[in-house]
């Protein structure tokens, strides 16, 4: 039945807005055993990315892209969780998969941002990221 789906997924969503991420993950859980969905699983990466556990948002993102391979969110988040894991030239795949699925401009502003701030090769980059490993500092 859609509509109890439908309502965790409201509810998860206003949690994120306000910031209560695991509270967020509890009703997208519901959500997805409900009715699966491949927005549902990717709000539950998000959350996942929010309270730091990279490998269980990757987790959620390929069960997003199991239901729907083309999901722009999908390849996006499954990137920003294995940057957070490390995975860069995975990671960078990943966004150019998701610019790559009609993107809004938005999401392609975004995408190019990210890229930028990660891209080994730029000075900007570089700084960031031996500042990050010296000082023990995450990239966020």
């Amino acid at each position: 039945m859609r509509s109890n789906a439908q309502f965790w997924s409201d509810k998860g969503h206003v949690l994120l807005d306000q910031g209560e991420y695991e509270a967020a993950l509890h009703c997208f859980c519901q959500a997805v055993q409900e009715v699966p969905t491949a927005d549902d699983y990717v709000s539950q990466a998000v959350s996942l990315i929010h309270l730091e556990r990279p490998k269980d948002a990757l987790q959620a993102c390929d069960c997003a892209l199991s239901l729907t391979s083309g999901h722009a969110r999908a390849w996006l988040f499954r990137g920003v969780a294995l940057h957070r894991l490390g995975r860069f030239h995975e990671a960078y795949e990943c966004y150019d998969l998701a610019a790559g699925q009609q993107p809004t401009q938005q999401q392609r502003s975004l995408w190019e941002r990210l890229k930028a701030w990660f891209t080994p090769s730029k000075p900007l980059a570089k700084g960031v990221l031996k500042r990050s490993r010296s000082s023990h500092l995450r990239v966020h």
